[in-house]
């Protein structure tokens, strides 16, 4: 928590304002891992202290505005043993999991978290706010120490709170990442024995980021050959769909051709018809030319017969059935 140190001086040494970091030789502009951009952190800070003076705390005697020495900012600093190489697996896996971390643990407070490359060790700040309220509650020790009442209980609970914050950081960054959670003068290790525990968790760090690393490009490569089987029978699908359109289609010519012939048996019968009709027409006036010639000739041969018949004969039969009158 920032309270000595003013936030302002804090925002600007993260996102290395000029002449706020004296203790680095050749400034760099940080890499943004999450959250607020570095140019845009000094103008929100602004809008942060006006929020600040409206906010309202409850006391025994009432609400009151919140005093204006209250910590308004959290800022957390997390440093890696060494220089921030991208090509250590180790600290970009440290990286990784400690951005993690602070989102899991901070939440919706936190703000940003920048990377610093320009110092000898590699480190990454954070920082954290609630709208200009304090941010004691945040703050594990804090909150710890508020629960209880006297002097030593609030130290102890602080201290055992502070503690548990970094097993906590330890078990899900450091361990992963080969780093060991105490020191050896804490625990009494020679500097050698101490090194060699430190080059065993960083074996087991590798072995195990490795591993991670196996096992993600075998995840990977199973995810694509399932992705491309599936890609295989969606083409599958598509070719025995299309498939069944041709049949489809095919029987569809069958029946349109079907039909067709059907169509032409009917046309050709009713064009024999006709055919035939035609030639029944020929025939009979032929025939009908033919009678009509011999009614011509029989008619001639009448006429004949009548004129060398004379009125005045005797009536023979013939005579008066050629010369009988119509009814």
């Amino acid at each position: 928590m920032l309270g000595k140190l003013a936030a302002r001086q804090v925002i600007a040494e993260a996102i290395r304002e000029q002449g706020a970091a004296p203790h680095v030789d050749s400034p760099k502009p940080p890499t943004l891992l999450f959250g607020m951009a570095a140019e845009d952190l000094a103008l929100w800070w602004e809008q942060v202290e006006d929020m600040s003076k409206n906010v309202t705390v409850s006391t025994v005697k009432g609400e009151r505005k919140q005093r204006s020495d209250t910590p308004i900012l959290l800022g957390a600093v997390a440093s890696y043993p060494g220089p921030a190489d991208e090509s250590d697996p180790l600290y970009v896996e440290w990286r990784g999991r400690t951005v993690a971390w602070l989102k899991d643990h901070y939440k919706g407070t936190l703000v940003t978290v920048m990377e610093h490359t320009d110092e000898s060790y590699g480190h990454i700040h954070a920082l954290c706010c609630d709208a200009g309220r304090s941010i004691k509650s945040l703050h594990a020790g804090f909150s710890a120490a508020s629960k209880v009442e006297g002097k030593k209980e609030k130290s102890d609970a602080y201290k055992i709170a502070e503690r548990a914050l970094q097993d906590d950081y330890s078990k899900n960054v450091g361990v992963e990442s080969g780093l060991a959670r105490i020191g050896p003068k804490r625990r009494r290790l020679t500097r050698s024995a101490w090194r060699a525990e430190q080059q065993s968790n960083t074996s087991l760090a590798l072995a195990t980021t490795h591993a991670r690393c196996v096992i993600n490009d075998a995840e990977t490569k199973a995810a694509e050959i399932i992705a491309a089987a599936s890609a295989v029978e969606l083409d599958r699908e598509k070719v025995e769909q299309s498939r069944r359109n041709i049949l489809m289609s095919q029987n569809r010519l069958i029946e349109a051709s079907g039909m067709l012939r059907i169509k032409d048996d009917e046309i050709r019968k009713k064009a024999a018809s006709v055919t035939a009709a035609g030639e029944n027409r020929k025939q009979l006036e032929n025939e009908n030319r033919l009678l009509k010639k011999r009614i011509d000739a029989l008619t001639s041969v009448v006429l004949a017969m009548q004129e060398n018949l004379a009125p005045d004969d005797p009536v023979s039969p013939l005579k008066q059935m050629i010369f009988q009158k119509p009814k």
